[in-house]
């Protein structure tokens, strides 16, 4: 789907004019000169994932598991809200479901498939695609809820409370570990892992979806690349790199794979998705650590041009926008 004119902008090398805007040239960055091809740079991409422990999984019911033969089909940009019928998160459908977050609280030990099927009701291979997702997070502990909390999300904290104070003896991964740091989140990477009694999830069942990545040719979208790092034109509509809950529909996961390559991009800066233009990823730690010191020092320049629905008049505008956490964010044109 086309994005609103009124919404979209070109950044840091324009789209249509395939310039720099840098203040710097490539080759004064340091690691390695680039090369042009037929007028345009050549390219690569990233993404890593943190995790606390590695643990051994046991067997599950993901072998014995099969797809559903339910399909619901819509119009594209349809929310659906009847009953849902889980089946895969592949191939990405053409309509949006409706925000979903579980909280739970494990009470035994146990396979992470396994106890999110049983959970929630959920199909083995739905939790293994929600998994690769990057959609399923845990904690030692569970987290201290935010203001705003729902009754369930508060229910399940005094729960914890509770079952900590009636435990006999610390849990083996709690030695060592303060509260705040045993109730850091982390992603579950593998649909082996094996969680522990007590232990917090939270399961985004309804991940934000990227249809867009789809439907873009990403080679012909990589316009620099050098041994050090990847500049691609990113198209608007797509995530530079990805969403809380999905971390499969964006620009540096399908950069990579048209590439080929070995190691994944690291990530040196963002874009928003509406937003169109050109995207610095680093091969290397040593040239993200030197992009991130360019960025902080002020010596690369970004240049954004906007796209208007009627003509603007001549002169300086202003607009304020409130520092709200969560996008969208409120702009107004008076404090």
């Amino acid at each position: 789907m086309a994005t609103p004119m009124a919404t979209r902008s070109f950044s840091a090398i324009s789209a249509c004019s395939r310039r720099a805007t840098f203040c710097r040239p490539w080759d004064s960055l340091g690691f390695g000169n680039s090369y042009v091809v037929r007028g345009r740079w050549k390219g690569r991409c990233s993404l890593g994932m943190h995790r606390q422990f590695v643990s051994h999984g046991k067997n599950s019911a993901l072998e014995a598991a099969r797809a559903s033969e339910l399909e619901v089909v819509f119009q594209p940009g349809t929310v659906y809200e009847g009953p849902i019928t889980y089946d895969r998160l592949m191939p990405c459908p053409n309509y949006s479901l409706p925000a979903r977050v579980e909280h739970l609280l494990i009470e035994k030990d146990g396979n992470i498939v396994d106890i999110i099927c049983e959970e929630l009701s959920l199909p083995p291979l739905y939790v293994v695609d929600l998994i690769s997702f990057g959609a399923v997070f845990y904690a030692l502990e569970c987290p201290t809820p935010p203001p705003h909390a729902s009754p369930e999300q508060l229910e399940l904290y005094n729960r914890q409370v509770k079952l900590r104070a009636s435990r006999k003896k610390e849990r083996l991964s709690l030695k060592g570990k303060t509260l705040k740091e045993a109730q850091k989140t982390f992603r579950i990477a593998s649909p082996s892992e094996y969680i522990e009694s007590g232990t917090y999830l939270r399961v985004h069942v309804h991940p934000k979806r990227g249809p867009r990545v789809y439907e873009v040719d990403w080679l012909s979208r990589v316009i620099a690349e050098t041994d050090s790092f990847v500049v691609v034109d990113k198209p608007a509509g797509v995530s530079v790199g990805g969403t809380v809950d999905n971390l499969e529909e964006m620009c540096a996961t399908f950069v990579s794979r048209a590439l080929k390559l070995k190691k994944p991009l690291i990530l040196t800066h963002q874009i928003d998705t509406c937003t169109e233009g050109c995207v610095v990823f680093a091969k290397t730690k040593a040239f993200s650590t030197h992009f991130h010191m360019l960025l902080r020092e002020r010596k690369v320049r970004k240049e954004y041009t906007a796209l208007a629905a009627a003509p603007v008049a001549p002169g300086h505008h202003v607009h304020y926008m409130r520092s709200d956490r969560y996008a969208p964010r409120m702009v107004s044109n008076s404090r």
